[in-house]
């Protein structure tokens, strides 16, 4: 990750769709271990200037199939 990447929601969280804009990186610090880094993002929107905003919410599940009819038998 360098400064000035992009920053997009991957979709695996089924919470915000793949490919949506989080911000912009704007710096990136590797102390402690090459391992972690902190990444400090901008955000796409100024929040401050926000006059409407889009709520997502997952889809709801289909509802349980009904359960399977009776059989009966002829035979006695």
């Amino acid at each position: 990750m360098r400064v000035g990447d992009e920053v997009v929601a991957s979709g695996f969280d089924g919470v915000y769709p793949k490919g949506l804009l989080i911000g912009t990186v704007t710096a990136v610090n590797f102390q402690g271990s090459d391992f972690f880094k902190e990444v400090k993002i901008t955000p796409a929107v100024d929040f401050d200037t926000l006059e409407d905003v889009l709520i997502i919410l997952k889809a709801a599940p289909p509802p349980p199939a009904p359960p399977p009819a009776p059989r009966y038998s002829n035979t006695r």
